[in-house]
C-alpha cells in the first residue's frame, strides 16, 4: 500500500502512462501542493491510500466528491491553455500541461529513434546501390529506387502494383478514391458552375460528351489546388493544379480523364497533380485530426474527473484525430441526388466498416455508462466538457450533448479518424487498429459490458483485416 497526497495521485491518474519520468514530479508538485492549499475548506492535506495494484472502477460519480471536484480544480488551474504552436488551437501549458508536452515528447522521440535508425540503415544500402539507378534518366529508373530496397523501413516493401500501374489512368483516377479523397467534389449544377473551360472537340474525343453535358448531368468531378499558387516556394518547381475527372458513361467504374496530349506531358501532369494531393493530404490531416481533437481533448483534461470513463477512453486514444467524416455528403461522392454512384470508392468502404464498428462499441459503453436521455444531461462533468470546448477551448462546432446518440456521435466522430492510418512498423504490436481498446490496465477499471464491447471490436477488425491477407 501507499500513501499519496492529493496532489500527487491527480498526477499520476492524469498521466497513467508507462515509464513517466519521475524528474517531472518534483516541480510540479511543488505548485499543486501550492493550489491545494488555496483550496481551503479542509482540503489543504488531504491524503489518501492507494492500492499499489487495483485502482478504482470508472464512475460517473465517486463516494467522495469533494475529492474528485478538487482533483479537477488542480487540473483546471495546473493545465492551461497557451499559444499556438505553428497554427491551429490552444497549445498545453502551465504546469500539468507543459509536464505532458514533456512526457509525450519523450514517448515520441524513443519511438521515432528506433524508426528513424531503420530509416538510416536503408538510406545507406541505398546509397551503396546508387550506380545501379543509372543516373535517373529514365522514368523506369526511379521503380530501381524502391526495387529491394527499404527493407527494414518497409518490410513488406511497396505494393507491387503501384511499381508497375503508376503510369495508368486507371490508378491515378483511383487513387483519388483510395488515398485522399478529401478535396475531390461531385460538381453540380444547382450550386456549382464550371471552373475552366476544355475545348468542346477534346472533350468529346475523350468522354463522347461534351464538358457542358457531363456538368449537367452529374458526371462531372473537380478538384482545387489552386491556392497552392500562393505558397511560398524553394528554389524548385511547384506546379497549382485543378483537374477535372468523370464517370464513363460505358462501364461507370471509374473516374478517369485521359487529355489527348504526349504520353509525357500527361504523365508530367499527373505527377504534378500528385504533388499538389500529397501535399493538401498532409496538411489537411494535421488541421482537420490532431489540431480539432487536442483542443477537445484539453477541454476534458480540465472538466472531468481522471476517473470518468470518457475521459479514460479519450486518455487512451489521444494522439489519434478527430473528424473522420469528410463532408463526403456534401461533396457528392455518396448518396448523390444527381448522376450516377460510384461504384468503386475504397477509401470510403473500408473507413464505413470501422466506422460502423466503432459506434457499436460506443453504443454499447454509452449506455452502459447512461441508463438515458436524462442520465446524460445530469452528468456534470460531461455538460462542463461541452461547455469549456465550446467556450474557453474556442473548439469550433463542437455540439451540444443532450441525449445518449449525441453522445455516441461526438465519440464516434473522435474516436474513428484515427483508425484510418497505415504505419507498417507498427504491424504486428499493440498499436494498430485491432488493439485500439486493448489496454487491460483501462479495461480493469471499466464495466462488464465495455469490456465485452472491446473484445467484439477486436474480433470484428481482426476479421476485417484477414480480406487483406487472403
Amino acid at each position: 500500500m501507499a500513501q499519496l497526497s492529493l496532489s500527487l495521485l491527480s498526477f499520476l491518474l492524469f498521466f497513467s502512462m508507462q515509464a513517466a519520468s519521475l524528474a517531472l514530479l518534483d516541480p510540479l508538485l511543488k505548485s499543486v501542493s501550492n493550489t491545494v492549499d488555496a483550496v481551503g475548506d479542509g482540503l489543504k492535506k488531504v491524503t489518501v491510500t492507494v492500492s499499489d495494484t487495483v485502482s478504482p472502477s470508472y464512475s460517473l460519480h465517486d463516494s467522495n466528491e469533494t475529492l474528485r471536484s478538487a482533483g479537477i480544480f488542480i487540473k483546471k488551474t495546473n493545465f492551461l491553455y497557451g499559444p499556438a504552436v505553428g497554427g491551429g488551437p490552444y497549445f498545453p501549458t502551465g504546469p500539468l500541461g507543459l509536464a505532458k508536452v514533456t512526457a509525450d515528447q519523450a514517448l515520441i522521440n524513443l519511438e521515432l529513434g528506433s524508426q528513424l535508425a531503420l530509416v538510416s540503415l536503408d538510406l545507406v544500402d541505398s546509397t551503396l546501390s546508387a550506380s545501379q539507378y543509372n543516373g535517373l534518366k529514365k522514368l523506369d529508373d526511379y521503380v530501381l529506387l524502391y526495387k529491394d530496397q527499404l527493407r527494414r523501413s518497409l518490410p513488406d516493401g511497396p505494393e507491387l502494383g503501384a511499381l508497375t500501374n503508376f503510369t495508368q489512368d486507371l490508378f491515378f483516377s483511383m487513387e483519388r478514391l483510395a488515398n485522399s479523397p478529401y478535396m475531390i467534389k461531385r460538381l453540380l449544377p444547382a450550386s456549382d458552375t464550371l471552373q475552366f473551360t476544355v475545348n468542346d472537340a477534346i472533350v468529346k474525343d475523350v468522354t463522347n460528351s461534351t464538358l457542358q453535358q457531363l456538368f449537367d448531368s452529374g458526371r462531372l468531378f473537380y478538384a482545387d489546388y489552386r491556392a497552392h499558387n500562393d505558397l511560398i516556394r524553394a528554389a524548385r518547381y511547384s506546379a497549382a493544379c485543378d483537374a477535372y475527372f468523370y464517370i464513363d458513361s460505358k462501364s461507370g467504374a471509374n473516374l478517369i480523364y485521359t487529355p489527348l496530349d504526349s504520353a509525357n506531358d500527361w504523365l508530367l501532369a499527373k505527377i504534378m497533380y500528385n504533388v499538389n494531393d500529397f501535399f493538401f493530404a498532409q496538411t489537411s490531416h494535421l488541421a482537420s485530426t490532431h489540431e480539432v481533437v487536442q483542443i477537445a481533448y484539453m477541454a476534458a483534461i480540465r472538466t472531468m474527473s481522471d476517473n470518468h470513463p470518457i475521459l479514460a477512453l479519450l486518455n487512451r486514444l489521444m494522439y489519434q484525430a478527430f473528424a473522420i467524416q469528410p463532408l463526403a455528403l456534401n461533396r457528392g461522392l455518396i448518396n448523390s441526388t444527381l448522376g450516377p454512384e460510384l461504384s468503386s470508392f475504397p477509401f470510403f468502404e473500408d473507413g464505413s466498416v470501422i466506422f460502423a464498428s466503432l459506434r457499436t462499441f460506443m453504443s454499447t459503453f454509452v449506455s452502459s455508462y447512461y441508463l438515458n436521455d436524462a442520465a446524460v444531461k445530469a452528468d456534470a462533468e460531461l455538460q462542463a466538457w461541452v461547455q469549456e470546448a465550446r467556450g474557453p477551448a474556442a473548439a469550433r462546432d463542437f455540439p451540444t450533448i443532450t441525449s445518449t446518440d449525441d453522445l455516441v456521435d461526438v465519440l464516434t466522430h473522435i474516436f474513428s479518424s484515427g483508425g484510418l492510418f497505415a504505419r507498417p512498423l507498427l504491424e504486428g504490436t499493440n498499436r494498430t487498429l485491432v488493439h485500439m481498446f486493448d489496454d487491460q490496465s483501462m479495461l480493469s477499471r471499466m464495466n462488464d459490458q465495455t469490456r465485452t464491447a472491446a473484445a467484439k471490436f477486436m474480433k470484428d477488425m481482426q476479421t476485417f483485416s484477414t480480406k487483406y491477407l487472403l
